[in-house]
């Protein structure tokens, strides 16, 4: 793979080589800032969840005033 991209024009390798790059940064991130809650009381039921998303929240009154 590796003499394969060595062949190819310059362009190919930068494109190659920026396409990797992101595919790494994107990995770093997802492990680093998305892959565990901040705190362990942070989970809640999956019911609750699509129950809160779901539903219609309540006007209130004073908000229009």
């Amino acid at each position: 793979m590796l003499a394969w991209i060595l062949q190819r024009p310059k362009l190919v390798r930068e494109l190659i080589g920026v396409v990797i790059a992101k595919f790494v940064i994107l990995l770093i991130f997802k492990y680093t800032l998305f892959s565990y809650p901040q705190t362990l009381h942070m989970e809640l039921p999956p019911a609750q969840v699509a129950q809160a998303l779901l539903s219609i929240p309540a006007l209130h009154s004073a908000s229009f005033r």
